[in-house]
């Protein structure tokens, strides 16, 4: 099917409007949403995260290594794999 109708898709959607001119202001917005969009596609997977959890992770202060607690929370692996990937992606979309 999308070879028979993928152009005439492409075609309805808008133009990708491209980077913002403010390119710190764009980063700082991206950042700001983060814990948000972290608790939002964290849940939708079934983790059970809480806001206070994926802040927690994204400040440094869960110890997978020395705390048997953090470990042992597999919601909190994720959150932080999540975090890191942000960081990743973040980083691809950073304009010097």
């Amino acid at each position: 099917m999308w070879q028979q109708r993928g152009e005439v898709i492409i075609k309805s959607f808008p133009l990708s409007p491209g980077l913002p001119d403010h390119h710190h202001s764009y980063l700082n917005d991206i950042d700001s949403m983060y814990v948000t969009d972290a608790y939002h596609s964290l849940s939708i997977e079934r983790y059970r995260v809480s806001q206070e959890l994926i802040e927690k992770v994204t400040e440094g202060d869960w110890n997978g290594d020395g705390n048997e607690a953090d470990r042992q929370q597999k919601d909190a692996v994720a959150a932080r794999g999540y975090f890191q990937t942000f960081l990743m992606v973040k980083e691809s979309v950073k304009i010097f």
